[in-house]
């Protein structure tokens, strides 16, 4: 596996918009971890290609503790809950087990509620191997829903024969990746019709 910093920024700039959006993507896989990256990444630049600034943000660089409604909040935590608080649009990237999204996700949005989605626009993304992550996505799908999200009705899912982590993406789904981080920022924009029926790539 690579080794990264917990958060990778990168800002665009656009000869279109006087406005500048901010998109958080957030690396939750944990099988397959380099190929889920460079998926998370192919969306942030359809993304930034919009003008977007953009924010990698990877959960196993952070050590975040099991959820407990208890204080004292881990600082972690709090790293997560304003990244997402904070974003325009989010981006969420799962592995996929047992047809379920990643505990590492899963964790890390039990921490979160509806003031932190609070209608946010966001787009999902997924690793498998062999088998497409749709039942995972769909998963994700309803939980984000639940927490207020605006989730985007265009999910991409990856099924690979990959056995190692740094297998490349499959060519054909680079323009479906940053197709999807174009259009979660364009959920942003007043102009965008967010009707549309659930589409997988």
């Amino acid at each position: 596996m690579i080794n990264r910093t917990p958060t990778e920024s990168r800002t665009y700039h656009s000869k279109d918009t006087a406005e500048q959006f901010y998109v958080v993507g957030i690396h939750g896989a944990i099988e397959q971890h380099e190929i889920a990256h460079q998926a998370l990444t192919q969306a942030l630049i359809g993304a930034g290609n919009t003008g977007a600034a953009t924010h990698l943000l990877d959960l196993s660089a952070l050590t975040l503790p099991l959820y407990n409604p208890d204080p004292p909040e881990s600082r972690y935590a709090v790293v997560v809950m304003r990244c997402i608080s904070q974003a325009d649009a989010v981006l969420l990237t799962t592995s996929s087990r047992h047809d379920s999204y990643s505990t590492q996700l899963k964790n890390a949005l039990e921490y979160c509620g509806p003031d932190e989605f609070n209608g946010t626009p966001v787009g999902l993304l997924g690793v498998a191997r062999k088998s497409e992550p749709t039942p995972a996505l769909n998963q994700l799908r309803t939980i984000c829903t639940t927490l207020g999200a605006q989730v985007l009705t265009t999910q991409v899912g990856i099924a690979t024969e990959a056995t190692c982590e740094d297998d490349e993406l499959p060519h054909d789904r680079v323009t479906n990746l940053r197709t999807l981080g174009q259009q979660v920022v364009e959920w942003i924009s007043p102009k965008w019709s967010r009707a549309g029926s659930l589409h997988d790539f």
